[in-house]
């Protein structure tokens, strides 16, 4: 994660060490700013770059459901745009980043932990998680 100071922080940190300002802990509130990036192949031919976003989790993938290859990949960063307007989308994968610790879940933990993360807030979408198909992945349905 990088502070608007630019400085770069390891997980855990409550101030920036650089510039003192306080740190959001990531993946505390499925609302925020994220870089969404579509995840590709091992060899990254595929992997398309969505965005910088801030909204609800659900809203931001439902809106971007139809741009999705495998699923999309969200990552918390401190900098800020709008939701894009929503598509017709039924449900689309979603992977968070490697520091919400969801990828060494089992299927089902990780599923639980993402009904527990998108409830923290309201979003706009009825939402409905199920296990997703690739790496890390839950599938969510509008």
């Amino acid at each position: 994660m990088k502070c608007s100071c630019g400085q770069y922080l390891q997980s855990g940190y409550s101030f920036c060490p650089k510039c003192g300002t306080k740190v959001l802990t990531p993946y505390a509130s499925p609302v925020g700013t994220w870089h969404v990036t579509t995840e590709g192949d091992v060899e990254g031919r595929t992997i398309k770059d969505l965005g910088v976003h801030t909204g609800h989790v659900v809203d931001i993938a439902r809106a971007l459901g139809g741009s999705s290859y495998y699923s999309l990949k969200f990552e918390p960063i401190l900098v800020s745009e709008n939701v894009p307007e929503p598509q017709e989308c039924k449900s689309v994968s979603v992977q968070m980043g490697i520091d919400s610790n969801t990828w060494n879940m089992t299927v089902e933990d990780r599923v639980h932990w993402m009904e527990g993360f998108l409830t923290t807030a309201a979003s706009k979408s009825p939402v409905m998680v199920t296990p997703g198909q690739y790496y890390a992945s839950v599938v969510l349905k509008f």
